[in-house]
Parts: C-alpha cells; sequence; structure tokens
C-alpha cells in the first residue's frame, strides 16, 4: 500500500487547487481546506521575490533550492503575516528523494493567475 507521503506529489494538483467535489463519494483530503490558512503556494512567482526579502536568511539562489529548503528545513524563512510551525518538520526525513523532486518540481511551475501545471 502507498502511503501519503509517497502519494503527496501526485495529489499536489488535488491538494492545493481542486475544489471538493459535492457529488463525490471520495471525502475530500483535509489539507484542502488549509489553503487559506497557509501561504499561497505559487512557488514559481512567489520564490523570487522571497530570496530577495532582506527577512530572508536562507541559501537558496533559484526557484527550486529556495522549494526544497522550504520542504526540507521550512523555519528558514517563514512568510510575514503566517506563524512558524504551519509545515511539518518531517518532510526531509520522511520523503524519499524522487518524492521531494516531484514537490519541487511541481510547484517550481506553479505560477499565480495560471492554471496548474499538469502532473507528469
Amino acid at each position: 500500500m502507498i502511503g501519503f507521503a509517497e502519494r503527496l506529489p501526485f495529489l499536489g494538483a488535488q491538494l492545493f487547487f481542486e475544489e471538493p467535489r459535492a457529488n463525490s463519494s471520495e471525502e475530500p483530503c483535509p489539507d484542502t481546506y488549509l489553503v487559506e490558512l497557509t501561504p499561497k503556494l505559487e512557488e514559481g512567482t512567489n520564490a523570487p521575490t522571497r530570496i530577495k526579502d532582506p527577512g530572508y536568511k536562507g541559501t537558496a539562489h533559484s526557484t527550486p533550492e529556495y522549494i526544497m529548503e522550504s520542504v526540507v528545513s521550512p523555519s528558514t524563512y517563514v512568510v510575514k503575516g503566517f506563524p512558524d510551525n504551519l509545515m511539518p518538520k518531517v518532510f526531509g526525513q520522511k520523503l524519499s528523494a524522487g518524492a521531494l523532486k516531484k514537490i519541487v518540481d511541481y510547484l517550481s511551475q506553479v505560477k499565480a493567475g495560471a492554471p496548474p501545471p499538469k502532473i507528469s
């Protein structure tokens, strides 16, 4: 059986962009309702700006590096207006390198005002 951590890269579009289906027997993922409580994950747009933020103390120089840093060390940069500890700090230990790469690749393509990228 595939666990949540392994399915996460493939659930990205559903998790962050899809509305729960009213006529579906499938339960919506609880994380779908957290979208308004967390920063928008439009990292193709946000990451370059965040890297340039004077409050940013991380080491990333590119969007993929920023996303990876944010997943494995989420307290490195906390988006203004949001509390620390919203993002679990265990993803770096729980997700495989392949799963992390898929998350980074997907979120790197997500841009404000654009439709969600296709999952490859």
